[in-house]
């Protein structure tokens, strides 16, 4: 591997999980503070209105459905319906542009980011966003709780995509919404797959071998049920990816294309009913 592309592949991995800062779960119990009721009747008016799906991503912030946006591309292609859902519309976070955007205005933009990440992908379906404080997951727990289980009542796929018990390098945001994801799953009982996004071993042994550092918290291979093979749909992520204008700037859109031509893969835990595969083996496969 030549030393650009390694050089290449560490500027991107610092870059791309820097987004939002790290906030560890301080002990926060569920329940939280409350919403006002006018956000609360927006919430519902837009869970009321939605259609039924195959998959249902479950994320904090627009840009974390960019760990399997290969995959969306690919069962989009396939004829299935998918859903994206954020807890927040990234508002804490930081602005890549020059143009200093911050909490209001850059959640709307973010938003806006992310409708066209979603048309990157191929999806016919809005992404929704819950609206919640960027960082303050924990803190609303009940209410995310509550509007994730209608989503899930109201969609009944039959995936349920999410982050696992890492938040995938250890985001507090991605913690507390995999796990609600997962309580409402349980809850529910209306989904057949509960999917972690995941990174191996030996895709982080790449990773690491290419000087990208050890920021994320790869999973033992035995762990992994899925590696999706997105070769068909790598300009789908690299385009979602460049939707994230502020989030992600022309420099990192073009080292992840060349780290997706060492990886070109994208991998999960099935953590519900696991050897019940043959679903998600024929929609995964080529």
């Amino acid at each position: 591997m030549s030393k650009v592309l390694s050089v290449s592949i560490a500027t991107l991995l610092v870059v791309q999980s820097a987004g939002a800062q790290d906030r560890r779960p301080r002990g926060r119990r569920p329940g939280g503070m409350e919403s006002t009721t006018q956000q609360k009747d927006a919430r519902e008016k837009a869970i009321a209105a939605l259609e039924p799906c195959d998959v249902l991503g479950i994320w904090a912030h627009p840009d974390d459905e960019t760990f399997a946006s290969g995959t969306f591309a690919k069962l989009s292609a396939k004829g299935k319906r998918v859903l994206l859902v954020y807890a927040t519309s990234g508002d804490a976070g930081r602005d890549r542009t020059d143009r200093g955007l911050s909490r209001e205005a850059l959640g709307q933009q973010r938003e806006l980011e992310m409708r066209n990440a979603a048309k990157a992908i191929e999806l016919p379906t809005e992404p929704l966003f819950l609206r919640y404080p960027d960082g303050k997951v924990y803190d609303y727990w009940g209410e995310v709780l509550a509007n994730v289980r209608s989503i899930i009542e109201k969609t009944t796929p039959s995936v349920v995509v999410t982050f696992g018990p890492d938040g995938y390098y250890g985001h507090a945001d991605h913690i507390a919404i995999g796990q609600i994801a997962g309580r409402a799953f349980d809850d529910s009982g209306t989904p057949s797959h509960l999917l972690h996004v995941a990174l191996s071993r030996s895709t982080n042994n790449i990773i690491v071998s290419a000087g990208g550092g050890n920021r994320f918290k790869p999973v033992a291979d035995k762990f992994i049920t899925y590696k999706v093979d997105i070769k068909g749909h790598v300009n789908n992520r690299v385009g979602a990816m460049q939707s994230h204008k502020t989030q992600f700037d022309e420099r990192t859109v073009a080292q992840m294309r060349q780290l997706l031509a060492l990886t070109r893969q994208e991998e999960f835990v099935e953590v519900r009913h696991p050897g019940e595969a043959g679903l998600l083996s024929e929609l995964f496969s080529e």
